[in-house]
């Protein structure tokens, strides 16, 4: 066996980590982490694929490929709502999301489904996910000084920073330069893929243990409502306040 080859079995078994510990966490079908689900599932997929675990044609492989180029930056901008940390937030996200599936289909329509019109499209996408990963990561690295309870959420964007910040390079190594070095970048993508998979799965366990935390206080004050007959009305705080005042150390 090869370096190659063994690189990329590694990083299979990696890309399968998380989607192991989603379903064992439960947080597969949690909010935003759908498209994590998805986006590993797709990228577990396409390595079974293109290093012939699973025989299929070289044109299957190529234009897989090509569909998971195009929904990379879709599936991961999703994720990263999870980490706004306003309402407003969320919604710029979700509008940026939009846009950049327009131009997608603006760009594909144009040049067609080939090489070309995923290398126009794959730049704004890495950009953009390696800016919001870059600005996530300061913000929960602030707040897990403060409070060690977002450390679940600092190290899934960790993963996700280190991932995309060697990803912008291969990019431009295997888009843009000679593809002599095909091999080589490759080799690079699956030692940080196997670095990122680790730390994402360290960070879903904690982040876990959050969300139940989380799921627990709000059961709770399920409870004191029904034995204290406690109205809307009445609330004087919000349990939407109290999560966020959760996560900044102000509430325990």
């Amino acid at each position: 066996m090869t370096l190659f080859d063994l690189m990329g079995l590694l990083s299979t078994l990696a890309l399968a980590l998380p989607i192991i510990f989603l379903v064992v966490t439960r947080l597969a079908w949690y909010k935003c982490f759908p498209a994590l689900l998805v986006y590993f599932a797709l990228m577990v997929s396409h390595n079974l694929t293109s290093l012939h675990f699973i025989p299929v044609s070289t044109s299957f492989i190529n234009n897989q490929g090509l569909l998971n180029n195009l929904l990379d930056a879709p599936l991961m901008l999703g994720f990263l709502t999870y980490f706004s940390q306003t309402a407003a937030y969320r919604k710029s996200l979700l509008i940026i999301i939009g846009v950049y599936i327009a131009f997608e289909v603006v760009v594909v329509a144009m040049l067609g489904f080939n090489r070309m019109s995923n290398t126009v499209i794959m730049a704004p996408g890495l950009l953009i996910t390696l800016l919001l990963s870059s600005v996530f990561f300061t913000h929960y690295v602030k707040l897990t000084l403060v409070n060690q309870k977002a450390l679940g959420k600092l190290l899934m964007v960790l993963s996700l920073l280190l991932a995309y910040g060697v990803y912008c390079f291969i990019y431009v190594v295997f888009f843009l330069m000679d593809t002599r070095f095909v091999q080589d970048t490759k080799i690079i993508f699956y030692l940080v893929t196997v670095i990122s998979s680790i730390v994402l799965c360290v960070g879903i366990m904690i982040e876990r243990n959050r969300v139940r935390h989380l799921s627990e206080l709000h059961k709770t004050r399920e409870e004191l409502k029904a034995i204290y007959g406690e109205d809307d009305t009445k609330t004087t705080i919000p349990f939407e306040t109290v999560v966020f005042k959760f996560e900044k150390g102000k509430t325990y």
